[in-house]
């Protein structure tokens, strides 16, 4: 193996082939590892893209994407047309932006829990990892995040809302983040994905308060196509088109006849209304949990009651399916459930939480 890419060999997958694995043995899971919207896209959205299939845009479209998306995307957010990349996805995004912003051995701050990518996608583009624990709440820990600060850091990587605890950054935090990283010349990459599944607080972006920002996007959750593969970026017109460049040298540029059809907006806000209902229930009914209240996104990070491990192995002995922390988080404390699920499903799931947390199974 020597003679290959020490990147690639060097960034293991183990932590993502295992959730994958989760449901394996168990016959008709009540399953809450789910990380997707549990709802189809509109009639209009997928009638749109039929369209935009059968009127020919079936060919390569810009590198940057399609004028008419990048147009939509610029007025929604209140920028220019030059700062708006459309992407292969969030993930897309994110890859683009380490590849433009990272050189071999630059060292990039994500804050612990973390999605459970983020340290493999800093390895395989040649960066290090820095993990700083968050607040036990949760929140940014600035502190500690300037603490990590080396003569080798780039970029701090942060996620509001936050998956997996569903925990959002507020201004007054993201201000002072701000302060440090324009203190130190850092670069702040902010995934907001879940931006538009917020439940009683109101999304900030740091892209607003820190010229120094890249945002990253993506229509798998405000239109609930994850497997579209189409999100996008925001940033400084001069990055941008760097960015740009990498994509057009390596992905050319996303599925065309999908960005038509994402011209459409998906109402989501019933299916936010749905998952808010479920963290109420959650909050309410869970009895004898250390509990963070979710904000925003699809999650919730429970405290496990008992030996981690183990209480995860006694749910799914009753056919539940919840998350390791320990694929989140250099600790293994926590369980992730997801809330993108029937009010009836969450019921029957708290109710066998409530069962195994009282009596662990010998």
């Amino acid at each position: 193996m020597t003679s290959l890419n020490k990147n690639v060999v060097n960034t293991t997958t183990t932590n993502i082939e295992e959730l994958f694995k989760l449901k394996i043995g168990v016959t008709n899971p009540i399953d809450l590892s789910l990380g997707a919207l549990d709802i189809e896209p509109s009639a209009k959205l997928l009638s749109k893209t039929y369209l935009a299939m059968k009127q020919g845009h079936n060919g390569y479209s810009s590198y940057l994407g399609i004028e008419k998306l990048r147009s939509k995307v610029a007025s929604e957010k209140n920028t220019n047309i030059d700062t708006v990349l459309i992407t292969n996805a969030a993930s897309g995004a994110i890859n683009l932006s380490l590849r433009t912003l990272c050189n071999q051995g630059d060292e990039v701050i994500i804050v612990d829990p973390y999605f459970i990518t983020y340290p493999h996608m800093i390895t395989l583009v040649g960066a290090v990892p820095v993990i700083v624990s968050s607040k036990p709440d949760f929140s940014l820990d600035i502190d500690a995040i300037a603490k990590a600060i080396t003569n080798k850091t780039k970029v701090i990587l942060i996620n509001t809302p936050n998956n997996p605890t569903g925990i959002m950054y507020t201004k007054r935090k993201l201000r002072a983040l701000a302060s440090l990283a324009r203190k130190h010349s850092l670069w702040i990459l902010s995934d907001e994905v879940y931006e538009d599944i917020t439940f009683e607080e109101t999304h900030v972006s740091v892209r607003n308060l820190y010229q120094r920002s890249i945002s990253l996007h993506s229509f798998s959750k405000s239109s609930a196509v994850p497997g579209w593969r189409i999100g996008y970026a925001l940033g400084p017109k001069e990055i941008i088109m760097q960015m740009a460049k990498v994509q057009l040298l390596t992905l050319v540029c996303p599925p065309t006849p999908l960005q038509f059809g994402l011209c459409e907006n998906n109402d989501i806000r019933d299916v936010v209304d749905r998952y808010k209902k479920n963290r109420d229930y959650v909050m309410k009914k869970l009895v004898g949990f250390d509990i963070i209240s979710s904000q925003g996104g699809l999650y919730m990070f429970i405290r496990c009651p008992y030996n981690t491990k183990r209480f995860i192995a006694d749910c799914k002995k009753k056919k539940l399916i919840v998350v390791p922390g320990r694929f989140f988080s250099q600790h293994d404390t926590h369980m992730r459930i997801s809330l993108a699920t029937s009010y009836a499903t969450i019921k029957k799931a708290v109710k066998i939480l409530n069962e195994v947390a009282s009596r662990p199974m010998v």
